[in-house]
């Protein structure tokens, strides 16, 4: 609290408002009207420090302060303190505010800010409210799809319906069964995947589920087998996904352009493919994506295309590792020690040379303890090269 100060202390103009507060104060809607007034306009600030002015707006202050500090706050504010600017206040801030304000204070405008906020608060809006205005369920599933299961069921459109499972998937359980169209179903698949098991089989189209697989692959486990007979192409756009495991494709639905997809992952998923789709092909679309693979490609493969070498030290230097020494050529050492440092612990001995080991020893210090000491001894600028020891 500031110190007190007399009349004579004050310009003329605060001595004026001071002594018309009343008047003044019946033009403003509330007095937190006054308060947003007061806090905006330069002139009024020094009024704060005055105990007269202190007492005035303490009542307002408090609630407008914890409100601020938490929108739920509202709750431990005492009853007689809440007026409907401060509930408007609240629920502009945090929608679920809506539920700690008093029933009588609970205006259509009121609960129409607090579900654009937060749709979930649809479920403390009064029923004789939604009635009487119907577009606040509307904006209410707009903002939270899931609040359709607050909208009283008489008011549950086919329109509303659509726009909620537009917003969230999920939504279609709230749906009222006679409402379940292939439009509601297409929509509620297109926004969420898992909404596919809740649509009836006879209506899971060939459309329908290549929508679902095409967000995550898991979603085959959904689709009829008859539509996976039909139409092995889901099978196809399915796997491309990572999370969907070649062994729930039936064998005989294995095609080689799938099982190419699938390694493209870096996975080892070669004992799930057909032997007659292991071409060249297919392990060098899985070293492509992982060097590491190239463990797990056979020597027959390697000996018809040992060009998948190459690909492997392409993307990770550490598949140096799994070549044969009597293969890893100066181009293949230096490929995979430019692309991870470590490799050239895999180098041999004789193919370590003064521009490879400047390469290694440039991106980590370490591999200069690997490093032939013959080497070190004709060119002391690889210890340059190396700098700080990590």
């Amino acid at each position: 609290m500031g110190s007190t100060r007399s009349l004579s202390d004050t310009s003329p103009w605060q001595a004026l408002f001071k002594e018309n507060w009343h008047e003044i104060a019946q033009y403003l809607r509330s007095p937190y009207d006054f308060h947003a007034l007061a806090v905006s306009n330069q002139h009024f600030h020094q009024m704060f420090a005055d105990d007269w002015f202190q007492d005035m707006i303490l009542p307002y202050e408090k609630p407008f302060r914890a409100v601020k500090a938490s929108p739920c706050a509202l709750c431990s504010v005492p009853r007689s303190e809440i007026v409907p600017e401060l509930c408007m206040f609240a629920v502009t801030r945090e929608g679920k505010a809506l539920r700690h304000v008093p029933k009588d204070l609970r205006i259509a405008a009121l609960c129409l800010v607090a579900v654009s906020q937060d749709g979930r608060a649809l479920s403390r809006v009064p029923k004789d409210i939604l009635v009487l205005h119907p577009g606040i369920c509307l904006v209410a599933v707009t903002q939270y799809g899931r609040a359709l299961r607050y909208v009283p069921k008489g008011l549950r459109t086919p329109f509303i319906c659509l726009v909620a499972v537009t917003q969230d998937g999920a939504a279609l359980c709230a749906v009222p069964k006679d409402f379940r169209r292939c439009n509601i179903y297409l929509a509620a698949v297109t926004q969420d995947w898992r909404a596919l098991c809740c649509v009836p089989e006879d209506l899971r189209t060939h459309a329908l589920c290549l929508v679902a697989v095409t967000q995550k692959g898991r979603a085959l486990q959904h689709v009829p087998e008859d539509i996976l007979a039909l139409h092995p192409d889901i099978y196809l756009v399915a796997v491309t996904h990572r999370e969907l495991e070649l062994s729930t494709v039936t064998t005989g639905a294995r095609s080689s352009t799938m099982c190419l997809i699938s390694t493209a992952y870096g996975e080892r998923r070669d004992y799930l493919v057909p032997q007659n789709a292991l071409t060249p092909e297919f392990w060098r679309a899985a070293v492509t994506r992982n060097g590491w693979s190239l463990k797990y490609v056979p020597e027959t493969i390697l000996l018809i295309d040992p060009f998948i070498y190459l690909t492997a030290m392409t993307q990770n230097g550490c598949a140096l590792q799994y070549v044969p020494n009597a293969l890893k050529t100066p181009v293949l050492c230096l490929i995979a020690v430019t692309r991870r440092w470590w490799a050239f612990k895999q180098v041999p001995a004789n193919l370590r040379t003064r521009s490879l080991s400047i390469v290694a020893v440039t991106q980590n210090g370490r591999a200069l303890d690997d490093v032939p000491k013959d080497i070190l001894a004709l060119h002391p600028d690889i210890r340059l090269a190396a700098g700080p020891r990590v």
